[in-house]
């Protein structure tokens, strides 16, 4: 049995215009609302970095507070009229709020479309829906910090793309449809029934075990604690050095890559190319982990760090950004430069690395710096790869 929550635009949704223009941009929007629909008109212009106008639909209950627990929902369905001057993406975005240390903060998911000309019903599975390579370089933690969360989900966004060129488009979104699935009544018994057992089960073990551990952690504390202090102070480089590493495919991480892309911006020449970022996706890499298992899937990242390193430069730095997502810094390099590098990548790639036989496929974006700081020069190479997935993968896109 499916459940279902239906959103219909109108007056009363508190669906609102979104725009550059907090980011310094001079984006025009217009938003016409009617009972059904909610309609957009917008001319952007190329001043912002990211220049984009759209809609935000809220899901925050104003009783609660909260929004919805999307983790228990499958897929996101909607109608959209899209009609531009120019070829386009449209991104998708869900905003989920979470506390971490007492603060609160939103983790964007994000899923990109190529939209038809015309009315068209879109239909998106909301394990899909991915991090956003901009967000994690600014906002995660560390490698544990980067994966999806959508228990308390506080709005929709949609958007149009940022391919740096001045358009018009007009957007009508219809209704929202979210799907998931109930508990049946027999399964919530039988798991309340199971976790009622199961804590009884807990709270005995622990009793009989509770003054036994005690006596042995108190005659083993000083010696594991002479021991710990030691092994910290002789692995102290070592761990440094490995906090830097990627332990699957021994390329630099992210941790590493942000401190490397700060120190190549501040030394980057007044004259000439100053440096490229492409980075890189493994197209469908999911179905490999799915049909043939996490062994495969860990074999083929592993051999494709190799094939990067084997055809760069030694000057230039591979990076595993997280997952199936990798990136190459190529210092003193111009835009057309790492474009013909990605290009040689993509197509020789299918020939080494395959798996049952059928070569594996990538998507590239590439950036130049321009000097307007790592985030921009992030989000420009970002985008570019969106659009490469966008417009049907395997292919090399550079930014404008």
């Amino acid at each position: 049995m499916n459940y279902v929550v239906e959103i219909e635009p109108s007056a009363n949704t508190g669906i609102y215009l979104t725009n550059d223009i907090h980011e310094g941009g001079k984006s025009e929007g217009a938003l016409l609302i009617e009972e059904g629909f909610a309609e957009l008109k917008c001319k952007t212009h190329t001043s912002a970095v990211f220049a984009y106008c759209g809609f935000l639909v809220p899901l925050r209950d104003p009783e609660t507070g909260l929004g919805l627990n999307l983790s228990y929902f499958t897929s996101l369905s909607f109608d959209l009229t899209f009609d531009s001057d120019v070829r386009d993406t449209v991104l998708i975005y869900l905003h989920g709020e979470e506390f971490r240390m007492g603060e609160s903060r939103t983790r964007i998911h994000m899923q990109p479309i190529n939209p038809m000309p015309g009315m068209a019903h879109y239909h998106l599975e909301l394990s899909d829906f991915f991090i956003p390579s901009w967000w994690l370089l600014y906002f995660a933690q560390d490698q544990s910090d980067s994966g999806t969360n959508l228990r308390n989900v506080i709005g929709l966004q949609i958007t149009t793309g940022d391919n740096r060129t001045e358009k018009n488009t007009r957007l009508a979104l219809g209704n929202i449809e979210l799907k998931g699935k109930w508990i049946y009544a027999g399964q919530l018994y039988f798991y309340l029934l199971l976790g009622g057992l199961a804590i009884v089960l807990i709270r005995g073990l622990t009793s009989a075990f509770r003054y036994r551990a005690k006596y042995l952690e108190s005659r083993e504390r000083s010696a594991e604690l002479y021991k710990l202090n030691k092994l910290l102070s002789v692995e102290r480089d070592k761990f440094e050095n490995l906090s830097k590493t990627d332990p699957l495919t021994g390329c630099i991480n992210r941790a590493g890559a942000r401190e490397l892309l700060e120190r190549l911006v501040c030394i980057a020449p007044t004259e000439g190319p100053k440096a490229a970022l492409i980075l890189l996706d493994i197209d469908h890499f999911k179905q490999i982990n799915d049909s043939y298992g996490h062994e495969e899937g860990d074999r083929v990242l592993v051999e494709l760090a190799a094939y990067l390193r084997s055809r760069s430069r030694n000057e230039d730095a591979v990076v595993r950004w997280g997952g199936e997502e990798f990136a190459i810094i190529c210092p003193q390099t111009s835009g057309q430069q790492a474009s013909l590098l990605a290009e040689h990548l993509r197509t020789r790639l299918p020939e080494v690395i395959a798996v049952q036989a059928k070569g594996i496929t990538c998507s590239f974006g590439v950036a130049e710096f321009v000097g307007s700081g790592v985030e921009a020069w992030f989000r420009r190479a970002d985008a570019a790869l969106y659009q490469a997935k966008a417009e049907g993968r395997h292919r090399v896109v550079l930014a404008d």
